[in-house]
């Protein structure tokens, strides 16, 4: 039996709600998202 592995996070850093959407919209759509996305609106939060 194969150990599961874990999925990891996807960091989008991403300041536009409209592009974030659109960028989610796009990942679930393809039916290959497993990850589990975290955003962050800046690179200071990114880097937090």
């Amino acid at each position: 039996m194969k150990p599961r592995i874990q999925a990891q996070p996807i960091l989008i850093v991403e300041d536009s709600d409209d592009d974030y959407e659109a960028t989610e919209r796009a990942l679930t759509r393809s039916g290959n998202l497993g990850n589990p996305l975290t955003r962050c609106k800046n690179g200071q939060q990114a880097l937090d």
